[in-house]
């Protein structure tokens, strides 16, 4: 007991600095400047691929809800795009965390791919929120499987990631905003989008540098099961609990469930930031946008922008204003576009600047969600007022988003070995905060809001 007790001191000695001792968990991956930046292109292009589906579905909620005429169920669009994602992020981090990266990714991206088609050619409404249920799944097990693949690289490679995913936000409600300008029908819109999936297994399979995570793994699985045959020699032993305790080693006889529970102590503070900064901005940008304005108002405020009232007509069979501002026939996506606009930006801002202080991101974003409930009820302010403010929205969803990550990426307090299962439990309160916001929409829209 005593040798294997000292060789486990020299391996100690010997490994190099501790993640306690670094900016990065893993910034002993050794990557020199140009490797850096082709990895951050691969996850910026990753990121922008896996979040992509996800805001098209959303940013054509308000269209897939009228074409079927449900559209006082346009909550359960968002909603569908996050039911399962407390399944598939689960099923990352418990029943496949010994399935490879590459199997995970490129498994993911094929189902990405599907779900698009089935949107594509679903014949009402209940069919199309089954595969946008698929699609949000992907969406959310591709968040945790790479975000836990990132452990393996510097930690500031999170920017490329989060930089990507908040660009997938504005190539998405553009990319929707041009279909809609086109004159393009819903299933060819969704069937256009298809081809992006390449994209995805490309930066996997050739952008990004694999190599020496690979080799990090490799040494991981080694030291994992060098680590389990010392424990049952130490098991073995009449001494072992003595052992044990002299090494400070707590942790090699807990549960499942236990290491898990220790896990959600360190991160419980960041994961309720997270849920609810996630909740205050999908109930403002998927449900008080739609309602932001009455057809009514739009009609009145197109009528001060044409004088000539004979450009702005209401169609009483269809409700819709048939109006030739462009920015009030589309004030919906114009709105998505906007709040994808400022995540992007908030969520490439890493390298200029961190936040510590996540909690004060989320009182901001709790204000915003109590001033555009009131507009939805009361339409006091401006349609021009309506864009910068959900910019604003965008902005600090972006930045819990990212800062949040970065945090958990360089904590001290984080046990190497627990640092993804503690990045998967803080992205479980993302779908957390999501869902429950799809809910609230719902809710509202069929009690108070209902009329508006």
């Amino acid at each position: 007991v005593a040798r294997v007790c000292a060789e486990r001191d020299n391996d100690k000695q010997n490994s190099g600095p501790t993640s306690h001792q670094m900016e990065s968990p893993a910034a002993h991956v050794g990557l020199r400047r140009p490797a850096f930046w082709r990895n951050w292109i691969a996850f910026f292009l990753l990121g922008t691929i896996n979040n992509l589906i996800y805001v098209v579905v959303n940013s054509a909620a308000d269209t897939i809800s009228h074409s079927f005429h449900k559209d006082n169920l346009i909550g359960l669009i968002p909603w569908a795009n996050n039911a399962f994602g407390f399944v598939s992020r689960a099923m990352n981090a418990f029943w496949l965390k010994d399935t490879s990266y590459t199997s995970r990714v490129l498994g993911n991206g094929a189902v990405m791919a599907g779900s698009l088609v089935g949107v594509a050619f679903a014949n009402n409404f209940f069919v199309s929120l089954l595969f946008i249920v698929i699609s949000g799944a992907a969406c959310s097990f591709g968040e945790s499987a790479l975000l836990g693949y990132l452990r393996l690289y510097p930690a500031t490679l999170v920017n490329g990631w989060s930089s990507g995913t908040g660009a997938a936000g504005i190539l998405g409600s553009a990319l929707y905003l041009l279909y809609r300008t086109a004159g393009l029908s819903l299933r060819n819109s969704f069937l256009l989008t298809v081809p992006c999936v390449a994209v995805y297994a490309f930066a996997y399979l050739v952008v990004l540098d694999r190599s020496e995570a690979n080799r990090m793994l490799l040494e991981a699985k080694s030291n994992s099961e060098m680590k389990a045959d010392e424990t049952t020699a130490l098991l073995n032993d009449d001494t072992a609990s003595h052992v044990d305790d002299h090494n400070g080693d707590h942790h090699f006889k807990e549960t499942t469930w236990q290491r898990h529970k220790r896990c959600m102590k360190l991160v419980w503070f960041l994961s309720l930031q997270l849920a609810a900064v996630y909740f205050f901005e999908y109930v403002v940008s998927s449900g008080c946008a739609s309602k932001a304005l009455s057809r009514e108002e739009l009609c009145r405020y197109d009528e001060d922008v044409c004088p000539s009232h004979e450009h702005c007509k209401w169609n009483e069979d269809d409700g819709v204003c048939n109006s030739t501002i462009f920015v009030y026939k589309n004030l919906f996506s114009i709105l998505s576009f906007c709040y994808q606009f400022g995540v992007f930006l908030s969520r490439s801002s890493l390298q200029l600047f961190k936040i510590k202080r996540v909690e004060i991101v989320t009182i901001l974003q709790g204000l915003n969600f109590v001033l555009w409930i009131l507009q939805d009820q009361y339409k006091f302010m401006n349609v021009w007022a309506l864009f910068p403010l959900m910019v604003f929205v965008g902005l600090l969803g972006g930045a819990a988003y990212v800062n949040v990550f970065y945090l958990l990426l360089n904590d001290p307090k984080i046990p190497e070995k627990d640092r993804e299962i503690c990045i998967n439990l803080t992205a479980i309160a993302i779908t957390a905060g999501i869902t429950l916001a799809c809910a609230f929409i719902v809710l509202i829209d069929v009690t108070f809001l209902k009329n508006l």
